[in-house]
């Protein structure tokens, strides 16, 4: 996204930022004055939800039992699925 002038603002915060005229704007004030100390004012603005779920592993095991293995001539035959990061979910939005 182009910035505005060579500076820091992008072209659209710089269109469209608040005014008294436009309180609904979707970026905050923009001002140039060392003095107001807009930057360091607290704000919600920058905060988003981030909120997720995520299922690490999962394990699952079985062992077939030994009547049906004693027929084809083994003992023990454990099986075994293990699957890693098998669930991930988040609800990461943009701002408009």
């Amino acid at each position: 996204m182009p910035f505005f002038d060579s500076g820091s603002a992008t072209k659209l915060q710089f269109s469209d930022h608040w005014t008294p005229d436009n309180t609904n704007a979707p970026y905050p004030r923009l001002t140039s004055e060392v003095t107001v100390n807009n930057h360091r004012q607290p704000s919600s603005w920058w905060v988003r939800d981030a909120t997720y779920i995520r299922l690490k592993s999962i394990e699952i095991g079985y062992t077939l039992p030994r009547s049906a293995l004693n027929f084809i001539g083994i003992s023990l035959c454990p099986c075994i699925c293990f699957r890693t990061k098998p669930l991930d979910m988040d609800s990461v939005y943009e701002r408009a």
